[in-house]
């Protein structure tokens, strides 16, 4: 070997050594990274949900690397355990809400949970509205499941392509007091809320029929040098005994406008825009009245993009009132993209479901603190189910018996969620799941 082949043979070797290691430099890198997101978190949580992954043979393997195989394969039982003592858990329920046959869904996008019966029939439980956009048919958008039926194919609702066109979104429940035929007395009712991405609102009945609806953009003044986002809207909110109801134009301007509940019609007032200032938001996603307080009550909007849930006072007697109270930032609880928030009917927990692959449980606010939500716990769907397309949670609602549900944006994914709790929650064994699709007859 000459003196060049020996100068070129060292000149490798050290480069190979170089590189090596920065290789190494940059494995301990991300590993302390990783390790300081772990800490934060631990230090952030009071308990985080953990899912593990059970064995057909019914042994609990360590989450993570210990469960690739059958995360993989998309096989295997999966819980979500609150923290060390496992007084309850969350179990994936793969049998239960499965989609009809004719239906393709592309993505899931809003939950209604109601019990249509009166509290003396206690057979009753709860009904289980979900709209969604499907891939093929945009006479479709609306499924329920009811109570006893959560096994069975759901129904299709709704009158066909005046309510589903375009990208249905949002869904909002509100109770209204309905002046009787005879003019005497009121009637309680249920009504649903419906956002499209399309321009496209509408009131209609839990069955889907349609109260009223309408296509057009609020008759907002524009500057005329003004590149304003087109309107897409996403969510509606309302405050009880109020006839205004109020509307998150998400995915456009970011604006919070108020329309009347009755006919549908824009009452001609705005709040917000795109910014990061108090009342401002960077996509006003999902909006929801939050009367866990008797004395109060306050409207919560989901400023998904800031990454905060943003508070605001209003008031039907003083209809131009948007006040904000504050904001609650999701970034100490490494949470980021909220969607939505919904709550509890009996225990006031607050569930809200992150885009970016989690779900959030929240205790009731403390007295002296009604503006944060204390964070219980998290499910981290995403990162042990996206393999089975649970990729993008974005809403989720309560069941009263404390199970719930869960849909997901691009793929769309419908789940049902149990709570076990007590010693039923170290002894029972989770349904083995199966492929999704297949399981929802999804072809």
């Amino acid at each position: 070997m000459n003196r060049n082949q020996v100068i070129c043979l060292n000149m490798m070797l050290a480069s190979a050594f170089f590189i090596m290691r920065h290789l190494i430099w940059m494995e301990r890198s991300t590993i302390r990274s990783h390790i300081h997101q772990l800490r934060q978190r631990l230090q952030n949580n009071d308990s985080i949900l953990q899912m593990s992954i059970v064995s057909e043979k019914g042994g609990q393997k360590e989450s993570e690397s210990n469960a690739k195989d059958d995360s993989e394969t998309g096989a295997g039982e999966y819980n979500f355990f609150f923290g060390e003592n496992k007084a309850y858990y969350y179990k994936y329920e793969p049998d239960l809400l499965p989609l009809p046959e004719g239906v393709a869904l592309e993505n899931a996008h809003g939950i209604y949970v109601s019990n249509h019966c009166s509290d003396q029939d206690l057979e009753c439980g709860p009904t289980i509205v979900i709209t969604y956009q499907d891939k093929v048919d945009d006479s479709k958008c609306l499924l329920q499941w009811k109570a006893g039926e959560y096994g069975q194919p759901a129904k299709l609702l709704g009158p066909g392509s005046s309510l589903c066109a375009g990208v249905p979104h949002g869904l909002t429940a509100m109770k209204e007091k309905d002046t009787n035929e005879d003019g005497e007395g009121t009637t309680t009712t249920t009504y649903l809320y419906h956002a499209n991405n399309d321009q496209h609102l509408s009131k209609t009945t839990p069955d889907g029929e349609v109260v009223w609806t309408n296509q057009y953009k609020p008759p907002v003044p524009l500057d005329t040098n003004s590149t304003e986002p087109e309107f897409k809207p996403t969510w509606f909110a309302g405050q009880p005994h109020s006839p205004y109801v109020y509307l998150a134009d998400g995915y456009g301007t970011s604006r919070i406008y108020q329309y009347y509940k009755s006919n549908g019609t824009y009452a001609g007032r705005y709040f917000g825009g795109i910014g990061t200032d108090d009342g401002f938001f960077h996509t006003s996603h999902g909006m929801s009245w939050d009367g866990r307080d008797d004395n109060a009550g306050h409207m919560i909007v989901c400023d998904r993009e800031n990454h905060r849930l943003s508070y605001f006072a209003v008031d039907p007697e003083q209809p131009q009132k948007f006040e904000c109270l504050g904001q609650q930032s999701m970034e100490p609880y490494n949470l980021y993209r909220p969607c939505n928030i919904r709550y509890h009917p009996t225990t006031n927990q607050a569930i809200i479901p992150f885009l970016e692959g989690s779900v959030g449980i929240f205790h009731p606010p403390k007295p002296d603190e009604p503006l944060v939500q204390p964070l219980e716990g998290i499910l981290n769907i995403t990162d042990q189910m996206g393999k089975l397309g649970f990729l993008h949670p974005h809403d989720a609602h309560f069941l009263p018996n404390g199970d719930f549900v869960l849909v997901t944006w691009a793929p769309g994914r419908i789940g049902y969620f149990q709570k076990v709790e007590g010693e039923q929650a170290e002894e029972e064994e989770p349904a083995v799941l199966e492929d999704w699709d297949a399981s929802m007859g999804i072809q």
